[in-house]
């Protein structure tokens, strides 16, 4: 199952820390405020991954129809006599065959990227959407800024 939602979480997360309107109380604490920093920025990078993951996958999902579309031309007009054209004909196949499982493939790891996205802008959006943040706070932070490497893929 494709997660296609990633897109509109998103918009909490660029519109960026600090341009939430005042409801709440203003945040001073500059840990929160580096917290709610890394969390954006490993959102964006969260993102960049699955927009490379659905350019794969497109790619994938085009090279599985071309070959998809060649096995059906050939396959009408194939000489069954023709030992060279019944060899051609099987390569195709096992072309066809190996995009298949790189589509499948490409499918599984863009659904795994959006799903990870989306549970990091719903954690982004627990922890730090709607906040305000004090701009100096703030800017001291930006300028002295350093998140952990996130873990896993």
């Amino acid at each position: 199952m494709r997660q296609f939602i990633y897109g509109a979480l998103a918009l909490g997360v660029v519109s960026g820390i600090g341009l939430a309107p005042g409801r709440a109380q203003t945040v001073s604490d500059p840990n929160a405020i580096r917290s709610c920093l890394c969390e954006e920025q490993f959102v964006l990078g969260l993102q960049d991954t699955v927009n490379t993951r659905r350019q794969a996958l497109d790619m994938a999902q085009k090279n599985e129809s071309t070959l998809s579309n060649q096995v059906a031309t050939q396959r009408a007009q194939i000489n069954v006599y023709d030992n060279a054209e019944l060899d051609a004909f099987k390569r195709l196949l096992e072309q066809r065959d190996a995009s298949i499982a790189a589509s499948a493939a490409a499918t599984q790891s863009y659904d795994n990227a959006a799903r990870r996205y989306n549970d990091a802008v719903a954690a982004y959006n627990s922890n730090c959407a709607g906040h305000s943040y004090d701009e100096t706070v703030l800017r001291s932070v930006r300028t002295t800024l350093a998140c952990p490497r996130p873990s896993g893929p």
